[in-house]
C-alpha cells in the first residue's frame, strides 16, 4: 500500500498489533513521557500450548531440550518474532513512557512460556533511566 499523504509505501499493522499496543497504553495509564536516555526491559511469556501438558509427545521433549537447567523458565522459541514484538511494545510507549523510542539506549527482551496455570500469558515491561544519563 503507499500512503496518500506521502507516496510512501507502508504495510498496514493488523488488529492484533493495534490491540496489542492499546492494551499497553491502557495499562500504562496516564501519558508521563520522560525525555532522558532509558532502559528497556521486557518479558513476553506466552500461555503453553495444549501440547505441553501431555509429557509423552515429542514437542513436550523438544522443548526440555531448549530449556537450559540454569533456567527458571521456558524459552519460547517459536512465533511471533522477538523484535517484531519489541517494535510493537516501543511503538506502544511512545508518547506514554517515552517521549520517542529513540531514547532506549539498552533493550533486554526474552520470550518465556508463561507458568502452567497462566492461560492467557502477559507482558512485564520495566523502565529505567540509563545509567550515566
Amino acid at each position: 500500500m503507499v500512503n496518500k499523504h506521502t507516496g510512501k509505501p507502508f504495510t498496514p499493522q493488523s488488529n492484533k498489533v493495534l490491540t496489542f499496543r492499546n492494551d499497553i497504553r491502557a495499562e500504562w495509564g496516564d501519558p508521563q513521557p520522560v525525555t532522558t536516555p532509558v532502559s528497556v526491559f521486557i518479558i513476553f511469556r506466552f500461555p503453553h500450548p495444549k501440547s505441553h501438558y501431555f509429557p509423552q509427545t515429542k514437542a513436550r521433549a523438544a522443548y526440555e531440550v531448549l530449556r537450559p537447567e540454569w533456567v527458571d523458565e521456558w524459552f519460547m522459541a517459536k512465533m511471533p518474532d522477538v523484535d517484531k514484538l519489541c517494535r510493537a511494545v516501543l511503538d506502544a510507549l511512545t508518547d506514554y513512557a517515552v517521549h520517542d523510542d529513540r531514547q532506549v539506549v539498552e533493550l533486554v527482551a526474552r520470550k518465556v512460556w508463561a507458568e502452567p496455570d497462566d492461560r492467557v500469558g502477559r507482558t512485564d515491561i520495566t523502565i529505567q533511566v540509563a545509567e550515566g544519563s
